[in-house]
């Protein structure tokens, strides 16, 4: 029910009413991006290390499929470097590559973070930050085991000369299923199988 106040305008009671509205609580912040890479890796050489084969040359080939969105990423002023470190915080698999590995993936990445920008604009701004760790491997010659350690399960067929398959190497050389070594360094920081600390 409206009530006349002698000497107030409209505008007055108009201000009332948007200070009014400000006594509402603010909304939650959105949920955080997740976080998704996808690299391919070729095994191109191993060495016996200690009794153990160790993979000791390879080649990668990011393939990293990215949206995000860029408003925040603008807004927040962080630079390549540091959300590229927050990356290899989030994902494990960048953590556990060799540091020249890890700058040239920077590299890469920063490069598919750029075409995405010029292809979709950033002030129209990408939903969802989807960066998959997965890793594709191609064996050449084979590693010390034919199973996962974890799992269990073959690596791949011995017949075929190049097996492709979702993989993960440690830092200390050891092979696993990517799904399997991903379980396990959500619940340890240690190599299942040499406990070398990542």
């Amino acid at each position: 029910m409206a009530s006349y106040v002698p000497g107030a305008s409209p505008r007055i009671s108009v201000g009332w009413s948007t200070h009014h509205e400000l006594d509402k609580p603010p909304p939650p912040p959105p949920p955080p991006p997740v976080l998704v890479f996808e690299f391919q890796f070729e095994v191109k050489r191993t060495r016996e290390i200690d009794g153990v084969s160790r993979v000791v040359e390879w080649t990668h080939y990011p393939s990293a499929a990215v949206s995000w969105d860029f408003r925040r990423f603008v807004a927040e002023r962080q630079s390549r470097d540091q959300f590229i470190r927050k990356l290899e915080k989030d994902a494990p698999a960048l953590s556990f590559l060799p540091p020249r590995t890890r700058e040239s993936l920077r590299r890469d990445f920063a490069g598919q973070v750029r075409k995405a920008v010029s292809r979709c604009g950033a002030e129209r701004g990408l939903k969802e930050l989807r960066v998959v760790a997965r890793v594709t491997v191609a064996i050449e010659s084979g590693l010390a085991a034919d199973r996962c350690p974890i799992c269990l399960d073959e690596f791949g067929e011995e017949q075929h000369q190049q097996v492709l398959l979702n993989f993960g190497i440690l830092g200390c050389g050891h092979g696993f299923h990517y799904r399997c070594i991903r379980t396990w360094l959500e619940l340890a920081s240690t190599c299942p199988v040499c406990r070398h600390v990542i």
